[in-house]
């Protein structure tokens, strides 16, 4: 597992909607208080399983959200 400092602060991800939004580019954003924000990895760990006693399914997330901004819901 990744050490808490390899990881994405949570402050980068904000600048980064700012700059969407400033741009007119679609985004959500979801700002939780527990998981691995910024690991580096794309498997089970990140996508299916709770993080930490919650659930936070990304793809879930991510699937709803693009059916949603190309009118395929």
């Amino acid at each position: 597992m990744y050490e808490k400092n390899q990881l994405t602060n949570v402050e980068n991800v904000l600048y980064y909607s700012e700059s969407l939004k400033k741009y007119n580019v679609p985004f959500e954003l979801h700002v939780f208080p527990k998981g691995n924000h910024g690991a580096p990895w794309c498997d089970d760990v990140i996508w299916l399983k709770p993080a930490r006693g919650r659930e936070y399914n990304y793809l879930k997330f991510s699937m709803e959200w693009l059916k949603e901004v190309f009118g395929l819901l």
